[in-house]
């Protein structure tokens, strides 16, 4: 007799994997209140404060500066990534869009993508890859894998990109790092 066995009920088991495994659950809604009653008024800051805050936390010892120039630095790729995915959006018709790193760890993931981290990592580090990788997903959709240096670009399409669509992505993708 297995040990672990007794332990668990079989019966609940099995209605936890099987509610796991619905497609259509329900996404939880974000709470709209932040944790906060009724009687809490709120923040307020003009454009100002928010300029000089770094500053200031510098100054004042709360924060090292290597810190706030990473945190500037990292916002700026956020809003240079959200520019590259509203351009993919616009000129392939992506659905879905990530970046990950050579190790699998996700830089960017828009549309809920993460079942198709692994076939695209797999696939960007295999040794008989030769340009970007088109691997059909749904009978409407093709997975584009395009290995860019450190990086692997998934982005999920209609159709298979050609290499001098592939080329352009490359270009602009250039401007991220």
């Amino acid at each position: 007799m297995d040990p672990i066995y007794t332990w668990l009920d079989p019966v609940a088991v099995r209605q936890l994997a099987d509610s796991l495994l619905q497609p259509n659950r329900a996404n939880a809604q974000p709470s709209t209140h932040g944790g906060f009653d009724d009687g809490f008024i709120g923040f307020e800051a003009d454009s100002d404060s928010l300029e000089i805050a770094p500053a200031v936390a510098v100054v004042s010892g709360l924060i090292p500066a290597t810190t706030v120039e990473q945190a500037i630095s990292a916002e700026s790729f956020a809003v240079k990534v959200e520019r590259f995915s509203r351009w993919m959006r616009q000129q392939f018709a992506t659905t879905g869009l990530f970046i990950l790193d050579r190790e699998g760890a996700v830089i960017f993931d828009e549309g809920g993508q993460e079942y198709l981290h692994f076939l695209a990592r797999s696939m960007a580090i295999s040794p008989c890859r030769l340009g970007n990788v088109h691997v059909k997903i749904s009978a409407a959709a093709v997975l584009e894998i395009i290995p860019i240096g450190a990086h692997v670009l998934g982005a999920v399409v209609s159709d298979a990109l050609t290499p001098a669509s592939a080329a352009e992505i490359l270009k602009e993708f250039s401007v991220l790092a």
